[in-house]
């Protein structure tokens, strides 16, 4: 069954708005692939209604980046020239992606995507020629990853208004930057200690005071895969006294703490809801095999594969959980899909917020006015918070008319305008979005 089977339009309302309704059901919505066997899927919007990961369009090499949607399912997003895409991250409202793509040489840059469909080329360092992309703030304003430099060394680095910056200590020389906060002042990686060979050591670094060890778990390795929105707590992976390496939670006040395991020897975490208490990633059970995880504070670490059960076919399994929504509502990984025998990426929709995200502070149906007058759309809206927000028509059968970017927009009431003078008599919905909340609004026009 495809992707797009789950997702048709009713009544002129577009799902993508049910879908992030706290009172809709839960779901496991297997992504399928861009034509060949195998899919994986690394990064989710706010809302669940946008996946970003990469796929093989056949059997065979390349890789290709993809962005998902409900209405139009999964689209080669491109690359740079070359033959190789990976998608990576993607802002919260979905509109930004970063990853990695090859030029017309071949070589490997960082890249950030919009939804205009264009690719921009991240440049390494001067004069160097390749770099990489793993993640993007939640605002999507920046873009984090590494970078080669003309001495060949490899460094973890953060691009941002078109400058890159190196992000290291004195003496070292490889290292990689994996996530970034909302705003792009906190970034996670790891980076090797000078003069010791194959020795990594996990990083947090802030705009205000630069790099900070976050040691291990009392073993030499460990690395920050993940970042709370606030900045305030990291998520990865470090060996502990005996070598194993565990999934970690580290904020300033507890330190850096042993996740455990689903009963196996190792574990890995990799992404965190926004208030730093949901966390989600990989384990091995006690046969080895890698099943993917949810960790509460309350409930310690679980199988995703236990917890949704009924929603998980017979034979299926969830390997991997790459990341999670701000909320803890939308986790997105890899698994294997018994019904079409294919390793796909996957988005599993857990139901009713269980984060810090209060949606019924949130802006509700009634607060959104639309009206169209002389050729324009009219708009008054009331937002508790100063957000990023979008606009997006449709017309009765689910086809999209109009995409149009708000920007940031301040908390209190708003009123804005939006030049449709294209548009015919008839029945039309308007999707307004933010990283919180997406809210649909008939309008008629005759």
């Amino acid at each position: 069954m495809s992707a797009k089977r789950f997702y048709p339009f009713f009544f002129g309302i577009s799902l993508t708005f049910l879908m992030v309704n706290p009172l809709f059901s839960q779901q496991l919505i297997w992504l399928g692939t861009l034509g060949g066997k195998e899919s994986t899927a690394k990064g989710v919007s706010a809302d669940g209604s946008v996946v970003v990961g990469y796929s093989f369009p056949d059997d065979l090499w390349p890789k290709r980046a993809f962005r998902w949607t409900p209405t139009e399912g999964m689209v080669d997003i491109g690359t740079l020239g070359g033959c190789c895409g990976e998608a990576r991250a993607v802002s919260f409202d979905g509109s930004v992606v970063a990853g990695t793509a090859t030029d017309d040489s071949a070589s490997a840059k960082a890249f950030k995507w919009n939804v205009n469909g264009i690719m921009q080329n991240l440049n390494p360092f001067p004069g160097a020629h390749e770099s990489e992309g793993f993640g993007i703030s939640g605002d999507g304003s920046v873009v984090v990853g590494e970078a080669w430099t003309l001495k060949g060394h490899v460094l973890a680095c953060r691009w941002s208004n078109g400058t890159i910056d190196s992000l290291t200590f004195p003496g070292v020389h490889y290292g990689r930057a994996y996530d970034a906060s909302a705003n792009g002042s906190v970034v996670v990686g790891y980076y090797s200690l000078p003069d010791v060979f194959n020795v990594t050591h996990a990083f947090r670094w802030t705009l205000s005071a630069g790099m900070q060890d976050l040691g291990t778990l009392g073993g030499e390795i460990s690395e920050a895969r993940g970042v709370s929105a606030d900045g305030e707590t990291v998520v990865g992976s470090a060996q502990d006294s005996t070598g194993w390496a565990h999934a970690f939670r580290w904020t300033e006040a507890t330190g850096m703490e042993d996740l455990g395991t689903l009963g196996g020897t190792t574990s890995k975490a990799y992404a965190v809801s926004e208030d730093g208490n949901i966390i989600v990633g990989t384990s091995k059970l006690l046969n080895e095999v890698a099943h993917a995880f949810i960790w509460t504070a309350d409930s310690g670490m679980q199988d995703l594969n236990i917890l949704y059960d009924s929603l998980i076919s017979k034979y299926s399994e969830l390997f991997y959980a790459y990341d999670i929504s701000p909320n803890g509502r939308f986790i997105v990984g890899q698994g294997y899909n018994s019904e079409t025998k294919r390793h796909e990426g996957f988005l599993l929709d857990r139901g009713k917020p269980t984060g810090v995200q209060d949606f019924t502070s949130a802006p509700q149906e009634s607060d959104l006015k639309v009206y169209y007058i002389n050729g324009n759309l009219q708009l008054r809206f009331q937002l508790p918070f100063t957000t990023n927000a979008t606009v997006t028509i449709y017309d009765i059968l689910g086809r999209k008319i109009a995409n149009r970017a708000l920007g940031f927009v301040p908390a209190g009431i708003n009123h804005k305008r939006i030049a449709l003078k294209h548009l015919a008599a008839g029945i039309y919905v308007c999707q307004f979005r933010t990283s919180k909340i997406t809210i649909s609004k008939k309008f008629i026009i005759h």
